[in-house]
């Protein structure tokens, strides 16, 4: 989500989900150095997806009661880190598991008695330290305690239903609440990940869990279950119960807010991109806004964002980027100017459309996204808007030392690491350039590991694809497309976003609107706000996974502006 400046340091704040037991894994994203992803665990700063298969030899928690059969969801919680956990307890079940954490360790594990007592260990390759539950039955909850080294966290979970992908669908959907507020149900991509929720009333958002075939719970953070906030009770004839904590109650029943259509459309190179066109069920022909993606490989946007939009009555174009989902292209080739070439295509087809009024077509960019929204607002002035989430105004180069400066601070480093650091990287990215010789990287990087500095990554990555991506887009300077372009302009930043710091970006985009002369542009910063716009009370280059509700002044912020812009202009 976030854009794309990590050739050298790979991200380490993804949900990496590890299946125990079967041996496969998968992650959305890159490759993760072992070294790095073990200081950024003990740093307390990795969300980590664990799944644990407790067989005969484990099932048993520390005060000797048997965990009843059954799954268990929840979180492993360490302050600010979490790790988040599925147990099978399964009586019958081999107490041999297969853990797989590390990209090239698949070896069989066992999750086991500690013989000096009960609590239960988990050998996790990558992640550090020996994890130590102690987890107590109560009810249909889990919990205890957990250490990792001399960190002590708790443990939080709840026994769920695991239902078939064919229960989940139908779920899926809209729900128009007895207050007028909406709940918008999307997820079952996959039956593990099940279903997700947004209440756009309140910005509550996170992950439903099934407790029965229609009776879901929801917990404080986006991937807890106990204590339950939410419990969300499918009725029939489409209709929806809610019934929250602190005793908020809400009916409502299924609305149809937009239809949706599977297309493609020829860019540049002749590439077909493949999306989804979303179409509101309100009368046309309609405003439409194209969604640029952030970083890494991404399919196309369904959820919140789709459904915000077209009940405003504005259609969507959204498709799966280059080399992913149904798209063709290459990925690992594209440029800001690849990515901006796509989306004058998606516009284009857009204009084309009867159901879509030409005059009224906008693009709304989050992160990475930013910078090739930046290329369209200057060369189409007949935009009718853009909508910046957390878009950088900085260059990709000038923009990483923002996230790298944070990444070291949050896994314990010191100003001197921090310092080195970033002359390491700088000198690493003049390399790219042409401006600096290898030797003069490897020799730094020789003198930095004999201070102890364990953040430099070895300078062999200069040769690598993603390296020679990154050279093409580093000096790529959105404030000269700024402070050319006339469209009007929403520019939306976060407080706490560890990313994009409103600190370092908000001047230079105010700066380079003035040079365009442009009067229609707004800059808000949300207050408490981290990279996607959720609650967050520090600033974190990770806390997506602990995230509690979006701010609904986002929402209420954009919906504002664009009705005096697109919406209500005819």
């Amino acid at each position: 989500m976030r854009p794309m400046n990590l050739s050298a340091i790979p991200p380490v704040e993804r949900t990496y989900r590890c299946y125990i037991g079967s041996g496969t894994m998968y992650h959305p994203g890159e490759q993760v150095v072992k070294p790095l992803l073990q200081r950024a665990t003990r740093a307390h700063a990795f969300p980590l997806i664990m799944f644990l298969a407790v067989g005969p030899l484990s099932s048993v928690p520390a005060q000797g009661t048997a965990i009843p059969d059954g799954t268990y969801r929840g979180t492993l919680s360490f302050g600010n880190r979490l790790i988040v956990v599925q147990v099978r307890s399964r009586a019958a079940a081999e107490s041999q598991i297969q853990l797989a954490i590390t990209f090239d360790d698949t070896t069989p594990r066992r999750l086991w008695r500690d013989p000096r007592g009960d609590t239960l260990l988990a050998v996790i390759p990558g992640l550090g330290d020996t994890l130590r539950l102690a987890p107590r039955v109560e009810g249909e909850s889990l919990r205890g305690t957990v250490r990792q080294g001399t960190a002590i966290g708790t443990i939080a979970l709840r026994r769920v239903a695991e239902l078939p992908l064919e229960m989940i669908k139908p779920r899926v959907g809209d729900y128009r609440l007895d207050d007028g507020t909406l709940f918008s149900v999307g997820g079952a991509e996959n039956a593990l990940d099940g279903l997700t929720y947004i209440h756009f009333g309140t910005g509550r958002t996170g992950s439903l869990f099934a407790l029965d075939s229609t009776r879901f719970v929801a917990g404080p953070r986006r991937y807890d279950t106990d204590p339950a906030s939410f419990t969300v009770q499918f009725e029939p004839r489409d209709r929806i119960a809610i019934s929250a904590a602190d005793s908020q109650r809400w009916r409502g029943s299924r609305t149809v807010l937009y239809r949706e259509q599977e297309v493609s459309f020829p860019t540049t190179g002749g590439v077909q991109l493949a999306g989804t066109f979303t179409v509101p069920t309100t009368r046309g022909p309609h405003p439409a806004v194209i969604l640029f993606h952030g970083s890494n490989p991404h399919l196309r946007f369904r959820g919140n964002i789709v459904t915000f939009f077209a009940s405003r009555g504005i259609a969507v174009l959204s498709w799966d980027k280059r080399g992913n989902g149904s798209s063709g292209g290459s990925f690992s080739t594209m440029t800001i100017d690849t990515m901006a070439a796509d989306g004058e295509a998606a516009i284009r087809w857009l204009r084309a459309r009867p159901e879509i009024d030409p005059k009224r077509v906008g693009v709304w960019g989050i992160s990475q996204g930013g910078w090739p929204a930046s290329v369209l607002a200057v060369h189409d002035s007949s935009l009718a808007f853009v909508i910046l989430h957390a878009g950088s105004s900085l260059t990709p180069a000038v923009q990483g030392d923002d996230e790298m400066r944070l990444r070291v601070l949050e896994s314990g480093g010191t100003q001197a690491d921090m310092d080195g650091f970033l002359a390491y990287y700088h000198l690493f990215n003049d390399v790219l350039r042409g401006r600096a010789t290898q030797e003069s990287l490897e020799s730094l990087y020789r003198e930095l590991r004999a201070q102890g500095n364990r953040f430099v990554w070895p300078p062999a990555i200069t040769t690598s694809a993603r390296s020679r991506w990154q050279a093409a887009i580093n000096d790529f300077d959105p404030a000269l497309n700024w402070s050319r372009a006339r469209v009007p302009v929403l520019a939306l930043f976060g407080e706490f976003d560890g990313y994009v710091p409103p600190e370092t970006n908000v001047p230079v985009l105010r700066a380079a609107f003035a040079r365009s002369g442009n009067r229609d542009t707004t800059i808000v910063v949300f207050k408490g706000a981290n990279h996607r716009f959720e609650e967050s009370s520090r600033r974190l280059t990770n806390d997506w996974v602990i995230g509690r509700r979006y701010l609904p002044e986002y929402y209420t912020t954009m919906a504002a502006w664009l009705d005096r812009r697109v919406t209500r202009a005819k």
